[in-house]
């Protein structure tokens, strides 16, 4: 059984990360499942308002995780997690101490920044340690432990926000740390290749940026970005305007909110890998577009949705559509990227998804605040059956793709 959930044969620094994850999620998935509810509730920050600090954050992350793609392909995966993780350690420890909302915005926007380091260069280690035929299980692997630390994390900040919502931003402070000290004592170094040459700053600068400028005119990889970014749109109302929703239209309780989360986490952690090896036979456009139905279906329902078991039903759908499309959003960028561009690569992915992810939250908030909500879930499956079509399309610029696991696409 245990095979099945977290397959073997892995080197021994995917374990780490996959560790990591785990214990960084525990403490990290208290603070993102329970921050638009404290910001709304407690604070009384509007949704608006609440919108635009992610929006702005969003777009800080955007500029870091070009730098992180670029540095971690000079200067290395280990040296660039070990910097983002430190530093948002810091700052989570300073949310929780914050009360004012010009200092929360603040704050916030700075653990963008600081975030957005450590993705690219995590997720470039990750290409580097595992073979095409094998990736599909090594993403799908990362997000069983992430999911089950975001499992635990539900459950417990359930109850610690009920108490004192502090809490939860000193808890991530401190598994951002073990994971700083996990990265610091048992990761070494897997970039394939360094730049030695020492350049001048302003040339290094324009190389990055160069290698950035070939990523987006990659006609696959353009359309990737587009269908990821409406498909982050709507992935990131589950955060924020519907667990507002959640609380204040259909009146469950905070304890409620952190069961239905562990619910999703625990389904992933025991149905991702038998999935993701369903999907080794299935070409990922068609494994892409399928996950972008499921969200569809999943917001579809929520106009109609007035109880407990209604929320269930939704999480239910929208957990099937994150269990079909989540792990082969990286299988499909990691297998497309020359080796040694894969962090710009990585980056250039999550610079789309972060503009879906900031978006999100921006207008879903503002439309919230102006309309009523069931117009925020006839938005979310619009961007939904978009982000399907456009996911399709993947299949006639590739040609005959290969299925997920092995696909691949002439690099322009």
């Amino acid at each position: 059984m245990l095979e099945k959930i977290v397959p073997r044969g892995f080197d021994s620094k995917i374990w780490i990360i996959f560790i990591g994850n785990l214990v960084n999620m525990f403490g990290q998935s208290m603070v993102w499942l329970f921050l638009t509810i404290y910001l709304n509730l407690q604070l009384g920050m509007s949704m608006t308002y609440i919108g635009s600090m992610f929006l702005v954050g969003t777009w800080v992350s955007v500029v870091f995780q070009v730098v992180s793609g670029s540095l971690c392909d000079s200067w290395g995966r280990k040296t660039i997690m070990a910097v983002g993780l430190a530093l948002q350690a810091v700052i989570f420890l300073l949310l929780g101490l914050a009360r004012d909302q010009t200092a929360v915005f603040v704050l916030f926007v700075v653990q963008g920044a600081v975030g957005s380091l450590y993705r690219p260069a995590a997720q470039a280690m990750i290409a580097d340690l595992v073979g095409e035929e094998r990736r599909v299980e090594a993403y799908g692997s990362l997000r069983v432990g992430a999911n089950a630390g975001y499992g635990l994390g539900a459950m417990v900040g359930g109850f610690l926000a009920s108490a004192t919502y502090s809490s939860l931003f000193f808890v991530a402070s401190l598994t951002n740390a073990l994971y700083f000290m996990l990265v610091i004592i048992f990761l070494t170094e897997t970039i394939p290749h360094r730049e030695t040459e020492q350049r001048p700053l302003k040339a290094m600068l324009v190389s990055y940026f160069t290698g950035y400028r070939l990523v987006a005119t990659n006609a696959v990889m353009a359309t990737y970005a587009i269908a990821a970014s409406l498909n982050s749109f709507v992935y990131a109302q589950s955060g924020t305007t519907f667990s507002v929703f959640a609380m204040s239209t259909v009146g469950i309780t905070t304890q409620q909110i952190g069961y239905m989360w562990a619910m999703n986490a625990w389904l992933v952690v025991f149905l991702q890998m038998p999935i993701a090896t369903c999907l080794k036979n299935v070409h990922i456009h068609k494994a892409l577009a399928a996950g972008s139905v499921l969200y569809l279906l999943s917001f579809g329902i929520l106009p109609a949705v007035t109880t407990y078991t209604g929320i269930l039903a939704f999480m239910l759908l929208f957990t099937a559509g994150e269990l079909v499309i989540s792990p082969v959003l990286m299988t499909f960028v990691a297998n497309i990227a020359p080796i040694d561009m894969r962090g710009r690569y990585m980056a250039f992915s999550n610079i789309a998804q972060s503009v879906g992810h900031s978006m999100g939250p921006f207008v879903g908030g503002r439309v919230m605040d102006k309309a009523p909500v069931a117009y925020v879930w006839y938005l979310a499956t619009i961007g939904a059956l978009a982000s399907a079509a456009l996911f399709f399309r993947l299949g006639a610029l590739v040609g005959r793709s290969p299925p997920a696991q092995t696909c691949t696409v002439d690099k322009e």
